[in-house]
C-alpha cells in the first residue's frame, strides 16, 4: 500500500513510539500465527494470520529477512487452497501484493502476486472476496512507471469495473454485508488515489460509501464497519488515500490524524500487554483460540492504524502543488527508505518528506 518507512514519518509530541516496540509487535503476531495453537488447522486460517504481520513488517520496511521468511510461509499456505478456494487465495495473495509494493524492491513478488491474482479471480465467484481481489489488482495497475500506458490504465479501470459490479451485486441486509462493501470500496478508493489523477473514481466511490451507508460523510460510513473488522485500519487507509489525492478537510485533518496515531498507540500498549501474558499459552494446543485470534486482531488492527496514520500524516505535511509532484515525492520517500539510490536520484526533484522520527518513546 503505502510505499514508505516509518524513519521518515512526521511525528508530534502525543505519538512518539519507540521503533523497538512495533519490531516486538510484528515478532510477537507472527509467532502466535505460526505457534502450535494452529496446530493441524486450515491452511487458510495460517495464510489470513500471517499476513498481517508481512504487512506490518512491510510497512517498518527494514526487516527484509522477517520479510522474507513470512512471504515463503505465505506462499506455502496459499498453494494449498488456491484451486479449491480461488476467492480467499486471491485476496491473500492481495496482501502479500501490498506487502511487496511497500518493500520497494520487491518486483519479483509484486508481479508474481498480481499474477496470481489474475489466475484467482479467472475462477472465483462473486462475492465479497473477490471483488476485494479486483481492489487489490487494480492497485497493482496503478504500480510504477507502466501505470501510465495506455494499455495498463484500461486494465485498473477494468478491475475498478468488476469490483463495483461485483459489490453493487452482492446483498446489503446485515452489518457484515455492509462492512465487506465498505472495504471494497476502501481499496478502490486508495487504488484510484495512487492512479494518476483519478478524481473522477474517488469521489464516485466515496458517494457510494455514504448512499449504501444512508451517511452525509465518510467518516459516518466508515463507522459502520465494526470494530471487530479492522474498523481503524479501514479509516487509516482512508485518510491515506485522501492525504494522497491532495487532502480533504471533510475527510483527513491532522487533528483526526493526531487523534488516531494517540488512540492506536494506546491500544497497542493495551493488546500488547493482553497479548504477551497468552503468549506461554499459544505454545500448547488447549489455547482458546477464538480470544487468541480476537487478541492478534486487535493488536494488528491497532499496529496497522498507528502506522497508516502515521504515513497519512507524512502524505498531508508534505501536501505537493500537483499530482505529479506528490507522486514523486512519494517514490523519493520510499527509494531513500529501501536504499534505492538510483531511484532517489531520480525522484529528488520533488518536495523532500520529512525526515522527523516518530519512534521516541518505549511502550510501557
Amino acid at each position: 500500500m503505502a510505499q514508505s518507512n516509518l524513519r521518515n514519518y512526521s511525528s508530534n509530541h502525543y505519538t512518539n513510539i519507540d521503533e523497538k516496540d512495533i519490531a516486538d509487535v510484528i515478532q510477537l503476531l507472527f509467532e502466535n500465527a505460526n505457534s502450535t495453537a494452529y496446530q493441524n488447522k486450515e491452511p487458510w486460517r495460517i495464510a489470513y494470520q500471517n499476513s498481517i504481520p508481512l504487512l506490518l513488517v512491510s510497512l517498518k520496511g527494514e526487516d527484509k529477512k522477517l520479510y522474507e521468511i513470512i512471504l515463503k510461509k505465505m506462499g506455502t499456505e496459499i498453494a494449498t487452497f488456491e484451486k479449491s478456494h480461488p476467492d480467499f487465495a486471491a485476496w491473500m495473495w492481495g496482501r502479500v501484493l501490498f506487502a511487496a509494493i511497500n518493500m520497494g524492491n520487491d518486483e519479483y513478488t509484486i508481479i508474481r502476486a498480481a499474477t496470481k491474482i489474475e489466475n484467482c479471480l479467472n475462477r472465483a465467484g462473486r462475492n465479497a472476496v473477490s471483488a476485494w481481489g479486483f481492489g487489490y489488482l487494480a492497485r497493482y495497475y496503478t504500480y510504477g512507471a507502466t501505470a501510465a500506458l495506455s494499455s495498463i490504465n484500461k486494465k485498473y479501470h477494468f478491475c475498478i469495473s468488476k469490483a463495483l459490479e461485483i459489490t453493487e451485486s452482492l446483498p446489503t441486509k446485515t452489518p457484515d454485508d455492509i462492512s465487506s462493501a465498505l472495504w471494497s470500496y476502501v481499496m478502490m478508493l486508495h487504488a484510484s488515489a495512487t492512479h494518476h489523477d483519478d478524481r473522477m473514481t474517488f469521489n464516485q466511490i466515496s458517494e457510494k460509501m455514504k448512499a449504501i451507508t444512508k451517511t452525509s460523510s465518510i467518516d459516518d460510513a466508515l463507522e459502520k464497519i465494526p470494530s471487530s473488522d479492522f474498523k481503524k485500519w479501514a479509516m487509516s487507509t482512508t485518510y491515506v488515500s485522501t492525504a494522497m489525492m491532495g487532502g480533504d478537510e471533510k475527510i483527513c485533518t491532522h487533528e483526526k490524524l493526531n487523534m488516531m496515531l494517540m488512540h492506536s498507540k494506546h491500544e497497542i500498549e493495551v493488546a500488547y500487554k493482553k497479548l504477551s501474558s497468552l503468549h506461554l499459552d499459544a505454545k500448547s494446543t488447549a489455547v482458546d483460540l477464538k480470544n487468541f485470534e480476537n487478541l492478534n486482531r486487535d493488536l494488528g488492527n491497532s499496529a496497522l492504524a498507528f502506522l497508516y496514520a502515521a504515513y497519512a500524516e507524512c502524505c498531508l505535511t508534505q501536501k505537493p502543488q500537483n499530482k505529479s509532484a506528490h507522486a514523486q515525492s512519494i517514490n523519493a520517500l520510499m527509494a531513500d527508505t529501501h536504499g534505492n539510490t538510483a531511484a532517489a536520484a531520480a525522484a529528488t526533484t520533488a518536495t523532500a518528506p520529512p525526515k522527523n522520527p516518530i519512534f521516541k518513546k518505549k511502550i510501557k
